[in-house]
């Protein structure tokens, strides 16, 4: 990728030119790590169908509201996905792709994204748990509806918190991959690339959607039809059911969420390519001016 870079990228440009779209550098990438990808989605099967024979068998009840999985099982699922970017990001940088991006002489480099990745996802975690703390600090219980003055209180807080999130996911989303593939992986060289790359990556996140949503709808139309008359019919005992349906949804819910993250991955590779050569033009050009 460096290489095309190189040789796609105007010399009297600052910023970098890519020779694919990024859909379908994006298809590029899944196609050479069709095996990591394979294996996350079993793994996330399995983590399905044990989180279901834990609640089925010990009749657990769940400690968040419905929808919401307990955290130990979102951790377990936190895994292949940053197993699957990590590869992402190493087919983006070095053309590494498959198992070869996870060699014992790489292994170093993916601990030390993982690390960052798993970090933030802890800190969303604790934030969720913080947010439903609240809710249950109001008085409400799990299966509440919120109605009246209570629902529009809650909607217009939730606002700012929403947009200060994405806000500050965009502006430091090259963080976590700059620990391995950026001279400089300081927090503060990470707000400084976002600044520089913020629209590169509102935009590119935005030209993705279209075609995410259309694929969204099509396996939706697809497979949630026969997953239910498979499993759902009431043809089935309830345990076979209850495990169809989970693994079944897991698989497809999975899918669609590691195709998010592989486009999302290349996108944010590329602005760390691109913020790292605005920042470099800035600084030659701050020793041009004080050189003169």
């Amino acid at each position: 990728m460096s290489e095309e870079v190189a040789e796609k990228n105007n010399g009297n440009s600052v910023t970098p030119k890519f020779e694919h779209w990024v859909v379908w550098e994006s298809c590029i990438v899944l196609q050479k790590n069709l095996s990591i990808v394979f294996t996350a989605l079993l793994v996330l099967a399995f983590v399905a169908a044990f989180e279901l024979c834990v609640v089925y068998t010990l009749e657990l009840l769940p400690i968040f509201r419905p929808g919401v999985p307990n955290l130990p099982f979102a951790l377990l699922r936190c895994l292949p996905v940053i197993a699957v970017v990590y590869a992402v990001h190493a087919t983006v940088f070095d053309n590494c792709s498959g198992w070869s991006a996870f060699v014992k002489e790489k292994r170093s480099s993916f601990l030390a994204f993982g690390t960052r990745v798993f970090l933030i996802f802890l800190i969303l975690c604790v934030f969720g748990l913080f947010i439903q703390f609240l809710f249950i600090a109001s008085g409400l219980k799990p299966g509440d509806h919120l109605t009246g003055g209570l629902a529009f209180i809650i909607i217009i807080l939730s606002v700012p918190v929403v947009i200060g999130v994405t806000v500050f996911s965009i502006l430091f989303c090259t963080w976590p991959v700059s620990v391995v593939w950026s001279k400089d992986a300081s927090f503060q060289r990470a707000l400084k690339r976002g600044k520089k790359t913020f629209w590169y990556v509102v935009g590119q996140s935005l030209i993705v959607m279209l075609p995410m949503q259309v694929f969204q709808l099509v396996i939706a139309a697809i497979f949630l039809p026969t997953i239910v008359f498979f499993f759902g019919s009431g043809g089935t005992t309830e345990m076979i059911s209850r495990f169809g349906l989970s693994i079944s949804v897991s698989l497809i819910g999975g899918l669609i969420a590691i195709l998010w993250c592989i486009m999302l991955a290349v996108t944010i590779s590329r602005a760390l390519i691109i913020g790292d050569a605005r920042l470099a033009a800035d600084e030659e050009e701050g020793l041009g001016d004080a050189a003169g």
